[in-house]
């Protein structure tokens, strides 16, 4: 009627002011009468047990032991709330609650036990394997952007598994190419196919050879396709002894 309190309720038991209320000569600690009771017939409040002296041995506050009843913290989200925040959320409560303190004891919050709300699928995993793999050992953007990007992966890997299959055959084909590119002027200098006069050119053509295989000489390919290389200068070596031979014959 005038404005004051009677009595007053607290859920924590960890707030600066609450040590203040409990020093102070004008107001009692109540503990709860049949704790035991309430807690059976309401499952989501515990017992406490608050020991005398617990909160200021020197002053002996409370001044004998009592029974308090506590709910069960819970930590709740709304639905749409996007999954690499829930675990964000529950990594830093467990960050900030985990070692315990007070009533609660190490790794008792967050718990997805006693809960009113059901425990969301990112929750569930959180308490059985701890966070994603990603957020583990990456910065947290790092983490989701590669988390997002896993859905556009699947149809990443099908538009480029064809490039991948094409782009080994276009390697190949250029460092063949190096090689290959000379067999049309080596052609152009076998008797087989030369015009006019063969005997007459055979000096022409033996010069064209050192020629071509002194280019050849300055070309680089990777090992693997060396042999290739030594396939073509081994046919400028065959085309080479082939015009000796002609030659001396006349």
């Amino acid at each position: 009627m005038n404005g004051g309190l009677d009595v007053a309720i607290f859920i924590s038991h960890s707030a600066p002011f609450l040590r203040e209320l409990t020093t102070s000569p004008e107001i009692n600690l109540l503990g709860m009468e049949r704790a035991d009771a309430y807690a059976i017939l309401n499952q989501f409040l515990h017992v406490l047990h608050l020991p005398e002296g617990a909160i200021d041995l020197q002053r002996n506050i409370p001044k004998q032991d009592m029974k308090l009843v506590a709910p069960t913290a819970q930590l709740t989200v709304r639905s749409e709330l996007h999954p690499a925040l829930k675990y964000l959320l529950l990594q830093a409560a467990r960050q900030v609650h985990g070692a315990g303190g007070g009533f609660e004891r190490e790794g008792q919050f967050p718990s997805p036990k006693y809960l009113d709300f059901p425990l969301s699928r990112e929750a569930d995993r959180f308490y059985r394997s701890g966070p994603p793999l990603l957020q583990r050992y990456l910065p947290f953007w790092v983490a989701v952007f590669l988390d997002r990007m896993k859905i556009m992966l699947l149809p990443l890997i099908a538009l480029l598994y064809p490039l991948f299959k094409i782009i080994p055959q276009v390697y190949r084909w250029r460092m063949r190419s190096r090689i290959y590119r000379w067999y049309a002027r080596l052609e152009s200098v076998d008797p087989k196919v030369g015009r006019g006069n063969v005997n007459s050119q055979i000096n022409e053509y033996l010069d064209e050879l050192d020629q071509i295989e002194d280019q050849v000489a300055k070309i680089s390919v990777p090992l693997a396709f060396s042999e290739d290389l030594y396939h073509f200068r081994l046919h400028i070596e065959m085309l080479r002894s082939k015009l000796k031979l002609m030659t001396d014959k006349d």
